[in-house]
C-alpha cells in the first residue's frame, strides 16, 4: 500500500489510505469550476474613425487555496455582421483580448486573438447579405502567485479601417456571451 500511496501522492499526514477497508479509494484532485458572466452587446458604430473596445464577459475564481494553479478559460459568443449589396470585397477585423487582474493589482493582456472575415459578394442575388458565426475560446495558463483574480475579454475595432463594405457589426448581439474558468493546483513537492 505504501507503494501506491507514492505514487498518487498521498503523505503520511492526510488520511491513512489503509485503514483496514477492503477497497482503496484514490482521492479526486480538487478542481474549482466558476462560471462567468455576459457584460454587454456590442454594436460597433459603423462611421467611426477612433478604436471602440467592449468587455463582452467576465469571471472570477479565487485560487489562493491551490498550489502552483493552472487556469483554463472558457469563452464563446456570437459575431454578426450585414454587408452592402454590390460592392467588394466585405470585410471584417477585430481582435479579442483575454485580460487578467488579480488582487487589485496591475490589469495585463494575456492573449490577443484576430477575427477576419472577408469574401466578395459579386455572386449573390439577395439585396444584402448577413453573417452570423460563433467566436470560441479555450485558453489554459499557469499562474505564479495564486490569489483572486478577475478574468474579462474585451473586442477591440475601428470601423473606419477595420470594417470594409459592411452596414452593421455586432458582437455578443443578445448579451448572452458564455465564460467559464476551472482551476487546479499541482502539488508542491
Amino acid at each position: 500500500m505504501s507503494d501506491y500511496t507514492n505514487k498518487v501522492g498521498c503523505d503520511n499526514k492526510r488520511k491513512s489510505c489503509d485503514r483496514g477497508i477492503g477497497k482503496k479509494i484514490a482521492h479526486p484532485e480538487e478542481i474549482i469550476f466558476e462560471c462567468g458572466e455576459s457584460v454587454e452587446a456590442t454594436n460597433f458604430t459603423i462611421i467611426s474613425g477612433l478604436p471602440q473596445t467592449f468587455t463582452l464577459a467576465r469571471v472570477f475564481i479565487d485560487t489562493s487555496d491551490l498550489c502552483r494553479p493552472q487556469v483554463k478559460i472558457e469563452f464563446s459568443t456570437l459575431v454578426t455582421f450585414s454587408s452592402r449589396t454590390s460592392v467588394d470585397p466585405v470585410s471584417v477585423r477585430m481582435t479579442f483580448s483575454l485580460k487578467r487582474q488579480c488582487d487589485d493589482g496591475t490589469e495585463i493582456t494575456i492573449h490577443e486573438w484576430e477575427y477576419n472575415n472577408s469574401f466578395d459578394i459579386e455572386n449573390f442575388t439577395f439585396s444584402s447579405r448577413a453573417v452570423s458565426e460563433p467566436f470560441t475560446i479555450s485558453f489554459c495558463e499557469p499562474l505564479q502567485c495564486p490569489g483572486c483574480c478577475e478574468y474579462f475579454f474585451e473586442v477591440t475595432a475601428t470601423p473606419s479601417t477595420d470594417f470594409v463594405n459592411v452596414m452593421s457589426v455586432a458582437v455578443n448581439p443578445d448579451n448572452d456571451a458564455s465564460m467559464s474558468a476551472f482551476a487546479k493546483g499541482i502539488c508542491c513537492d
